[in-house]
């Protein structure tokens, strides 16, 4: 069980992942989507990305847990100390849990894309004189 807010069934506006996720990816996955529909960030087109980034969120958290675990080093087939694969693939999940959640607007960079701030005209000093 996670922590994450379980996201009644009635506010899912029948989205679907685009793909199998496991348990924990999934509730993240309507949490993630009730978040960024709050923020007008999602589009349907966006559901594969979606899935995709919360599959990688729970690959994530239990390669963390495993790392945790484990400790940071590991033993290779030789005997040989080496780093825990655990963490590599902690780290290269949250590789692409930033390229895609910025692609999402996850972040406030990748929200800073996607939601152009509106740029007024610059002021035009004769524009007093104009009397159209």
């Amino acid at each position: 069980m996670s922590n994450v807010e379980e996201i009644p069934v009635e506010k899912r506006d029948n989205v679907k992942p685009s793909f199998y996720l496991d348990p924990v990816a999934e509730e993240h996955f309507y949490k993630m989507y009730e978040l960024l529909k709050k923020e007008h960030l999602y589009n349907e087109v966006d559901n594969g990305l979606l899935t995709a980034y919360c599959d990688q969120y729970s690959v994530y958290l239990e390669a963390r847990a495993i790392a945790r675990a484990e400790g940071p080093i590991a033993l290779n087939a030789a005997g040989a100390r080496v780093k825990n694969p655990a963490s590599g693939l902690a780290e290269s999940s949250l590789r692409v849990m930033e390229k895609i959640g910025g692609s999402l607007g996850i972040s406030p960079l990748g929200r800073s894309k996607l939601k152009p701030t509106s740029i007024s005209a610059p002021k035009n000093k004769f524009s007093k004189f104009n009397k159209s």
